[in-house]
């Protein structure tokens, strides 16, 4: 049917990675030229593009061909912390954060699984990818009083207040929702999924990609995360005073940033219908 051909990409921490709807599936950002060129309406949804990631660390001319693509697409969905150009043809869009639904009764097994005692201070430890596992060992994070932890399935840390995600299990966003304080690199994903879980963040703080900062810039500014350095880390304890901070900081942080899931599916419905 006609109605239902949307050409809809989809890109959650970045870029562009695409879900194709009804003849056509591709990928990158020259689906956009692809859907305009058979007439088929697109959604960019994203808090950047590779074309401003790359502004400044690749020659201009390299990124014409990424511009005019982007160039095309129909309607552009900005999300938090987006410091892009109105890209759609028809319009763009602001969006806060979304996440995937939680289920109250999982994250209540969760706990009850990992603070059998009910007195830990729970963290999910979003770190790990790319870091030697001998330098994740050695952090003196570990041996914070009080906590447990929760870390990926690939994250080998041996300790007796160390839990990992099993490797099968696809919906960390109970997990997210089941810890006390998140500490992550700032990709949007993970950070969508704490603000909407009503968590505090603690954030790695990477100065090189240009993305991280606009995320880390709103988040700051809306006082919903700390950032540490990766030196800082090194040194790092949870405490009672940090603990102490940390509540007192997010008692109210959170309450005007409600999952916008259902608003952005409303969105792209009408988008559908008024083709």
């Amino acid at each position: 049917m006609n109605c239902l051909r949307l050409f809809f990409i989809m890109g959650r921490k970045g870029g562009f990675s695409s879900l194709g709807g009804g003849q056509t599936i591709a990928h990158g950002s020259f689906p956009f030229e692809a859907a305009y060129m058979l007439g088929i309406p697109s959604i960019g949804i994203s808090n950047f593009t590779w074309y401003t990631a790359y502004q400044g660390l690749i020659a201009d001319s390299l990124l014409e061909p990424l511009k005019k693509a982007y160039e095309k697409m129909t309607y552009f969905f900005s999300l938090t912390g987006s410091e892009e150009p109105d890209w759609g043809m028809k319009g763009t869009k602001q969006f806060g954060f979304f996440a995937r639904n939680v289920d109250e009764n999982e994250v209540h097994r969760i706990r009850k699984l990992i603070n059998t005692t009910g007195d830990q201070f729970v963290v999910f430890f979003g770190l790990g990818m790319k870091i030697d596992i001998e330098q994740l060992e050695r952090l003196p994070i570990w041996d914070s009083p009080n906590c447990t932890f929760i870390v990926s399935s690939n994250v080998q840390v041996q300790r007796p207040n160390v839990f990992s995600i099993p490797k099968d299990y696809i919906e960390s966003q109970h997990y997210i929702a089941a810890a006390d304080l998140i500490i992550s690199k700032p990709g949007w994903g993970i950070v969508s999924e704490a603000v909407c879980a009503c968590k505090p963040l603690l954030i790695l703080d990477r100065q090189v990609m240009k993305e991280d900062q606009h995320t880390i810039s709103f988040l700051k500014e809306n006082h919903l995360c700390k950032t540490i350095t990766w030196n800082e880390l090194h040194n790092f304890i949870i405490d009672e005073a940090f603990i102490k901070e940390l509540r007192s900081q997010y008692k109210y942080a959170h309450t005007f940033f409600a999952n916008e899931a259902d608003m952005i599916s409303k969105e792209i419905l009408q988008v559908l219908r008024n083709k």
